[in-house]
């Protein structure tokens, strides 16, 4: 097992990775509160909710442990999910990028921006 190369015995390695389990559970009850609360204050309907992260996380893998380190997909892989009232689900297979959140929201909001400030976009919205 991978584990056995950076010298953390199997024992110690599971209990990290259920510490991070545990935190993976708790991001989901917290998300669930925020959601019921959205909802409880009636903006469920017309609030877009936006869900990523900066970086992936490792485990073990190629010898890393919770650092960043090289362009492996556990790092780089993150999530991101965008809910939009009334909008079906999605699912892109291709890659994306954080960069494509702004021109993404600026289409959802249906907001009109010149294209000499678009130049300035790396990312493009992720809308058909």
């Amino acid at each position: 097992m991978f584990f056995n190369k950076i010298g953390l015995k199997e024992r110690d390695a599971e209990y990290v990775k259920a510490l991070y389990d545990g935190e993976i559970a708790y991001m989901d009850q917290e998300l669930g509160r925020l959601f019921k609360e959205i909802e409880k204050l009636g903006l469920d309907k017309n609030t877009i909710i936006i869900f990523t992260a900066d970086h992936g996380e490792s485990l073990g893998e190629h010898g890393i442990f919770f650092e960043h380190k090289g362009l492996y997909e556990n790092s780089l892989r993150v999530p991101l999910i965008v809910h939009v009232p009334g909008m079906g689900s999605k699912k892109i297979s291709g890659m994306v990028s954080n960069l494509d959140i702004m021109p993404t929201v600026l289409d959802l909001l249906h907001l009109h921006v010149s294209s000499e400030i678009k130049k300035g976009f790396d990312g493009k919205s992720l809308l058909p």
